[in-house]
């Protein structure tokens, strides 16, 4: 059995700034990597081991 009770009421969600960004920095970065896309290499092959009897 799982009871859920909640500890203290809900308190208002903080600012970015009041987590430690700087101001307007999601604003500013948003979309930056756009033009520029991650792209991740193949790992190649991995090799052959003996089966474990």
């Amino acid at each position: 059995m799982v009871i859920y009770q909640q500890l203290k009421p809900s308190t208002t969600t903080k600012t970015p700034e009041e987590l430690g960004w700087p101001p307007n920095f999601f604003e500013q970065t948003y979309g930056s990597c756009q033009d520029d896309p991650i792209v991740i290499d193949s790992e190649g092959d991995f090799e052959t081991r003996e089966e474990i009897l």
